[in-house]
């Protein structure tokens, strides 16, 4: 058994899927949870419901992990909300199907910003909170399988995986003095 009991947990891309179930597992382990994601819907409303009858307290929070001014207002509602932030979970990310020969701007540009540029944002914000609380932290990023092995069909989800990796390794180097742990997962 785990307990996370007195921690607060953000988890991006929350609302659904992985997300949800690791935000219900986290309030199982005692720890109240922030669920960020891009949509308040029956989904958030399902998981919202989850976590409060595990007994813990729960966030909602609209937020698009890609635009810095949502991922700053999502960590300052989940510090006035809940008090702190020991663990974020960067869950958020969206796929691609296409080839790296075959891949427009757009669906290049919208899956670094989400799976990338928005997973560094949400550590910068989480990880300047952990600091100034004093007491270290951990942040857990998602990656992919495909991060690891070339899969042609998913050439700028591959290639964005990857980077989720090295980023992973950067930040652990960077935030290891102050007692904040980052590792990656890749199922």
């Amino acid at each position: 058994e785990i307990s996370l009991a007195g921690k607060v947990a953000i988890v991006t891309g929350g609302r659904r899927q992985l997300g949800a179930e690791q935000a219900k597992r986290l309030a199982e382990c005692g720890a109240d949870v922030c669920i960020a994601d891009i949509a308040d819907d029956d989904l958030m409303a399902e998981t919202r419901a989850a976590i409060e009858a595990s007994g813990r307290k729960v966030l909602t929070a609209v937020c698009d992990v890609s635009q810095r001014d949502q991922v700053e207002s999502m960590v300052k509602a989940c510090v006035r909300e809940l008090g702190r932030i020991d663990i974020l979970v960067n869950n958020a990310g969206i796929s691609s199907r296409e080839t790296l020969m075959n891949v427009t701007d757009e669906e290049w540009g919208a899956v670094f910003d989400i799976n990338l540029k928005g997973l560094v944002m949400c550590s910068q914000y989480a990880a300047r909170q952990m600091i100034a609380q004093g007491d270290g932290g951990a942040i857990i990023n998602l990656s992919s399988s495909t991060g690891l092995n070339a899969n042609v069909s998913r050439g700028p989800y591959s290639v964005s995986k990857a980077g989720v990796i090295m980023a992973t390794k950067l930040l652990a180097r960077e935030l290891g003095e102050h007692d904040i742990t980052i590792n990656a997962l890749a199922p």
